[in-house]
């Protein structure tokens, strides 16, 4: 299992017990960004959106960003 791949598993985790931390949110999307889980990214991001649309949409610029 890679870096990414445990973070993941990580951040998944963490988020059983406090599941509307928004930088664990944050830094799952990362993770799971990294290691090409669009669709779970985008999953979780839509989660952080409504609790904290700005942070979301500063991810959201630093994801498209790395896009490019």
């Amino acid at each position: 299992m890679g870096n990414y791949e445990l973070a993941v598993y990580a951040y998944e985790m963490s988020l059983k017990d406090r599941p509307n931390e928004t930088w664990v949110l944050a830094n799952l999307v990362r993770a799971q960004w990294a290691v090409g889980k669009k669709d779970a990214a985008s999953a979780a991001l839509l989660k952080m959106r409504a609790l904290d649309a700005d942070m979301a949409a500063k991810l959201e610029a630093e994801l498209a960003n790395q896009s490019r």
